[in-house]
């Protein structure tokens, strides 16, 4: 499975699927801000882990993040990544909410 065969979800379908435009947000790293979001249907809630795309690098590395995230999916000991979207500069993964503290 390569990721590059996958498609990844359009901004119209993230307009209408999720609610990222109230999102809280939980926390920040090199890579990237991580927000709570909800699914405008079902209200179920997820983290959106949302990367800026600076350069050829930092989007192989996202890449392959998506990639191990899908294969290793419904894994006892990982996170369950929903969907993700890519625009020309950034890209937005939809992950498991994990609630309950910080993870160390």
């Amino acid at each position: 499975m390569s990721l590059t065969s996958a498609r990844p979800g359009t901004t119209l379908q993230l307009k209408l699927e999720l609610n990222v435009f109230l999102p809280s947000r939980l926390g920040s790293g090199g890579f990237g801000k991580v927000y709570k979001i909800r699914h405008k249907t079902t209200g179920k809630k997820f983290a959106a882990k949302y990367q800026k795309l600076n350069n050829e690098k930092m989007r192989k590395l996202v890449h392959e993040e998506t990639y191990f995230l899908k294969r290793l999916s419904e894994g006892k000991r990982v996170v369950d990544i929903y969907n993700y979207y890519e625009k020309e500069k950034h890209s937005l993964m939809v992950l498991e909410l994990l609630e309950g503290g910080e993870l160390f």
